[in-house]
């Protein structure tokens, strides 16, 4: 048994109570991840660290390989039927004088065909570039944006080859058109490079070395296979245009939201009308270069040869 509790000492005030503590209950957690996460594959300490991995959005390259088989397709007369392949040279390769007479269909024509037997390396060096390159930058760009790089570019190589090649030498080949694909896709990589990182910067570097020596060997203008010669101008036109474009229709990245606690989703923000305004600029941009062009060498301003 306890004894009693004695009265206070004053008689008037009760004993201070004890303090009671009640439970308490923890807070809820997060209800979103954190804005980031570390990207260094180990913290400090040497413990180990998460990585991010970025969800890039992308399409199923489907026009590069629709390409390719276009130039296969035209390019088999020139193994089975010579004499046909002749004639589709005849009236479809990028001759100065013909262009200025008028035939301008020989500047997109052109871009389809190549060297005949026994230059059918020619086909194989530009079939191989062009599936390698145009898969991946069609994956990142789409299927719509890819058309307009490639065809725009082809046009300013042809019209390069126009404006600088000498009378009676023609030129085709889709050669313009592929390294206005290669400039395009160093572009992607040099407007996203921070977000890429060291990833970004590698093959940025990589395309830059391939169209040095590229742009390098065509500026020596040594002679391949018999006497072909390779045509510089288209490349440097194709390239420059394909860089202009890549500029105005390749993805500009933000980070969007968590598509899991390790994988961020990636938001592409050059969309919209302004875009497709911009890249039409440039298109008319080359077809107004030409058309300068043709008029100076009508008026005899500019020499035909």
């Amino acid at each position: 048994m306890y004894s009693p509790q004695p009265p206070p000492p004053d008689g008037k005030h009760s004993w201070p109570q004890p303090v009671t503590t009640t439970q308490q209950i923890p807070p809820p957690p997060p209800t979103q991840l954190p804005p980031s996460v570390p990207r260094q594959a180990f913290g400090t300490g040497g413990t180990q660290a998460l990585r991010t991995w970025l969800r890039i959005p992308t399409e199923r390259p489907i026009v590069t390989r629709v390409l390719l088989a276009i130039l296969v397709i035209i390019y088999i007369p020139a193994l089975l039927a010579p004499n046909i392949y002749d004639w589709m040279m005849t009236w479809g390769s990028n001759e100065k004088s013909f262009v200025y007479e008028g035939q301008w269909w020989r500047l997109i024509t052109a871009t389809f065909l190549h060297a005949p037997l026994p230059i059918i390396i020619h086909i194989v060096f530009n079939g191989y570039a062009l599936y390698t390159i145009g898969v991946e930058l069609e994956a990142f760009v789409g299927k719509r944006r890819f058309v307009a790089i490639y065809a725009v570019s082809g046009l300013a190589g042809s019209v390069a080859s126009f404006a600088f090649l000498p009378l009676n030498e023609p030129s085709l080949g889709a050669s313009g058109a592929i390294f206005g694909v290669v400039g395009a896709l160093g572009v992607y990589y040099a407007l996203n490079r921070r977000l890429f990182h060291r990833l970004g910067t590698v093959q940025l570097w990589t395309i830059i070395v391939v169209v040095a020596l590229s742009v390098g060997m065509g500026f020596l203008q040594l002679n391949f296979f018999n006497g072909i010669i390779v045509d510089n101008s288209a490349h440097v036109g194709g390239l420059i245009a394909g860089a202009a474009m890549g500029f105005v229709l390749c993805p500009r990245y933000q980070l969007g939201d968590w598509y899991n606690p390790l994988v961020r989703n990636i938001v592409n923000i050059n969309k919209g009308v302004l875009t497709w305004l911009a890249a039409t600029l440039v298109g008319l941009i080359v077809v107004a270069i030409f058309v300068d062009l043709w008029l100076l060498l009508r008026a005899g301003i500019l020499a035909l040869g």
